[in-house]
């Protein structure tokens, strides 16, 4: 296992490698929350996580084929074989359809699993983010919520009746919702 620290730096180095291929990236789940925590002067709680995690929306020309992901298969395959990159990462076996891994070998830490979810359109995104990163019971009492003013929250959008509402970001969502932002760090 990594500190959340250096999980947070080999996080931020795969999202830089992984950016030209992608139109968003961010940390996802206890790794976001805890380097929140950390970004805040707070204490990060765990001092280990079981893996990597990050959110991206792959690029439209690298999605072309979405249905399948072959297209942005191909390109993080390519990645992985990079003469600079390849005795440190390898490809995975994915374990969802919206699911892919990387295998970073670090020199002093052996092995570290680094997994990608991949969100299928920007306008999913937010809510995407949310409820990958907000812990169980805090995205069901924004569920709850959302059902109190006549709407409904789920993975794939913020919906009243058959209309997606528009969220630029998580704060969006929050105002929709009539509650206060949390980072976060606070939606444990």
């Amino acid at each position: 296992m990594l500190n959340i620290k250096l999980a947070t730096v080999l996080a931020a180095r795969l999202m830089k490698l992984l950016e030209p291929g992608l139109e968003r990236v961010e940390l996802r789940g206890e790794l976001r929350r805890a380097a929140d925590r950390l970004a805040g002067g707070g204490d990060a709680g765990a001092t280990g996580l079981p893996a990597v995690e990050l959110l991206l929306l792959p690029l439209r020309e690298i999605a072309a084929g979405y249905g399948d992901l072959a297209a942005f298969d191909h390109y993080l395959g390519e990645m992985a074989a990079r003469p600079d990159l390849s005795p440190f990462i390898r490809l995975g076996t994915p374990r969802a359809y919206d699911q892919r891994r990387l295998i970073v070998t670090l020199p002093q830490h052996g092995e570290v699993i680094c997994d990608l979810f991949t969100v299928p359109a920007t306008d999913e995104w937010t809510t995407a983010l949310l409820y990958q990163t907000g812990s169980p019971a805090f995205v069901e009492g924004l569920e709850r919520k959302a059902a109190r003013l006549g709407l409904e929250l789920q993975d794939n959008g913020l919906f009243r009746g058959d209309h997606s509402l528009l969220l630029h970001d998580e704060a969006d969502l929050f105002r929709w919702l009539k509650t206060p932002y949390r980072r976060p760090g606070e939606r444990d």
